[in-house]
């Protein structure tokens, strides 16, 4: 018959020693190998003690809270200021890309396209026509696939026509 042991108490050196773990936003994980037990005799706690997992959760918002006072508190410097309004305000002062083509294929720059004839016959490399701004490689130029940048060994674009 397999032997019965007493399930490790919650002391207050191991309360302890998650309150400090949790106070630095640890994992549940990271504190429970801190503090030396189990994850599940970490579960066990919380499910019998359902207070622990409240005060474990408010030390865990602690380190959160911080980095928002400093983040505010920086905000004097114009560059910061700019960053955070990039990120909190997106629409009116991120970085916006508009990538539409009402459904034509958008050339990318320095990109080169393989062309096939009808008869599968002498398939060449040519470079997409990026000239103007916005410029199209239509469906009737026979565009089959995207194909990568050659290597350069010589400094030189060895596919140039």
């Amino acid at each position: 018959m397999a032997e019965v042991t007493n399930p490790v108490k919650m002391t207050d050196e191991v309360v302890k020693k998650l309150e400090e773990a949790f106070a630095i936003d640890a994992s549940i994980s990271e504190a429970c190998f801190y503090a030396n037990i189990t994850r599940q005799t970490y579960y066990n706690w919380i499910k019998s003690f359902p207070e622990y997992e409240e005060r474990f959760d408010s030390l865990r918002q602690r380190p959160v809270l911080k980095a928002r006072q400093t983040v505010v508190k920086s905000l004097d410097n114009p560059d910061f200021a700019f960053k955070y309004l990039e990120r909190k305000k997106k629409k009116e002062f991120g970085n916006s890309v508009d990538v539409t083509s009402g459904n034509n294929p958008i050339p990318i720059l320095g990109t080169y396209v393989r062309t096939d004839n009808s008869n599968n016959q002498d398939n060449k490399d040519v470079q997409a026509d990026t000239s103007s701004v916005g410029g199209n490689v239509s469906e009737q130029d026979g565009i089959n696939s995207l194909i990568p940048d050659p290597p350069c060994t010589d400094g030189q674009n060895t596919n140039a026509n």
